[in-house]
């Protein structure tokens, strides 16, 4: 159940040129969040801009929410100058979650930012007796800014980038076709999160390999509950369209056309 909260800031820091990470003090937030999960932070208490920014929760715990976002345009520039001991207007959690694949073998795939939800799920099951694997992939070195949190989580990681500054070069998709072409069992299901381009490259690839999954989808949101249908997306082999804000932003893979 969501709730709407103003907690403040405890820290508040660029990790990387253009990105932000943000902990800010809200209990009733973190005492319900999980992995998957956004929050509709206030740019601004002038209510300009006027709507709310969604941003997915990298972590939950010891009563603090943590967010990570890339500035991109006006709200997300503001919110970048807020300091420590400030006051962040917050409503959630929101949205779905991801939900348990079972004790197989399981895949993330993360592309730019969509790194933030399988960081926080990968925590959660660090302790657990499957195996993971991870393909994460973005434009360049600079752009992995959670590269250090996904070596840290003790599984087998893949990175790529376009322009080759680290890892593989090319797109995620090129770099599941290096791992897997040779011989590696595939994954048993797969969780991923990134631009719609490559989630739509990733479901080619899952589909023909019957690979379930579930992916986090971003996208464009007004109200963030499911009100004003600005973040709809067609659903998949049938009519009607799925809001990303209320019915996701987790799906599972094959029930939404990206």
């Amino acid at each position: 159940m969501k709730v709407h909260v103003r907690g403040p800031i405890i820290a508040h820091e660029e990790i990387a040129p253009g990105y932000f990470q943000m902990a800010v003090e809200a209990p009733e937030v973190a005492r319900q969040a999980a992995p998957g999960q956004f929050v509709h932070l206030l740019c601004s208490e002038h209510y300009s801009p006027f709507l709310r920014r969604p941003l997915s929760l990298l972590f939950a715990r010891e009563g603090q929410i943590g967010l990570l976002y890339k500035v991109v345009g006006e709200g997300t520039e503001i919110i970048s100058r807020a300091k420590p001991g400030e006051v962040a207007d917050v409503v959630g959690p929101l949205g779905t979650s991801f939900q348990d694949q079972g004790r197989g073998r399981l895949l993330f795939v993360a592309g730019g930012i969509g790194i933030i939800p399988l960081v926080y799920l990968a925590r959660t099951l660090k302790d657990g007796p499957r195996r993971i694997a991870w393909v994460y992939g973005a434009a360049a070195e600079s752009d992995l800014v959670l590269r250090d949190e996904v070596e840290a989580t003790g599984f087998e990681s893949t990175f790529a980038t376009m322009d080759g500054s680290f890892g593989r070069q090319g797109t995620v998709i090129d770099a599941l076709g290096a791992r897997y072409g040779e011989g590696e069992r595939l994954p048993e299901a797969v969780c991923a999160c990134g631009p719609r381009g490559m989630l739509a490259a990733l479901w080619e690839w899952m589909k023909p390999r019957g690979i379930p999954g579930q992916f986090s989808l971003e996208n464009r949101m007004g109200c963030g509950v499911g009100a004003c249908l600005g973040c709809v997306l067609p659903k998949r082999g049938e009519e009607g369209y799925l809001r990303v804000c209320f019915d996701g932003p987790v799906f599972d893979a094959e029930k939404v056309a990206v």
